[in-house]
């Protein structure tokens, strides 16, 4: 079974036009992970259910105190990134993540990758770990990258 390399990247604020930016230049042949998405997430008994991650995205962008994580995997055969996740934290934040097959962040391409997305999203704290999702409160994602690989 593959291994992934996730690389995570802290952004303030919440614009879901953002996520859909960087869903085409990163993920650009792309199916949602899920076919719905309730509110709250892993609720039994959901006070919301979205059909559409359009519909979520802009949900989430004006409830900024809403935990979520929304994925996306490739529908090629072949890509560099395998998978795209948005995690909204609890105090109105995002942490956008990818995947990336292997075992070894240091490879020239991974580093390559973590640089390129790090700049166009212009975030100051990043990390890469494997197979290791991020807190859903960004005070406590600093804390979670310090403690990871962070090539700079």
């Amino acid at each position: 079974m593959a291994q992934y390399i996730d690389c995570y990247f802290l952004i303030d604020g919440r614009n879901s036009d953002l996520v859909k930016i960087f869903l085409k230049k990163y993920l650009p042949v792309n199916k949602e992970s899920a076919e719905d998405y309730p509110i709250p997430l892993f609720s039994d008994h959901p006070v919301k259910i979205f059909d559409s991650v359009n519909d979520l995205l802009m949900y989430l962008e004006n409830n900024k105190d809403c935990k979520y994580s929304i994925y996306w995997h490739t529908d090629k055969k072949k890509s560099d990134i395998e998978h795209v996740m948005v995690f909204y934290t609890d105090d109105g934040k995002m942490i956008f993540g990818t995947s990336i097959s292997g075992n070894n962040p240091m490879e020239i391409n991974n580093l390559k990758i973590f640089r390129d997305i790090r700049s166009f999203l212009n975030s100051e704290i990043g990390c890469m770990t494997v197979e290791e999702p991020p807190p859903f409160n960004s005070s406590e994602f600093v804390e979670f990258a310090k403690n990871r690989y962070s090539p700079d």
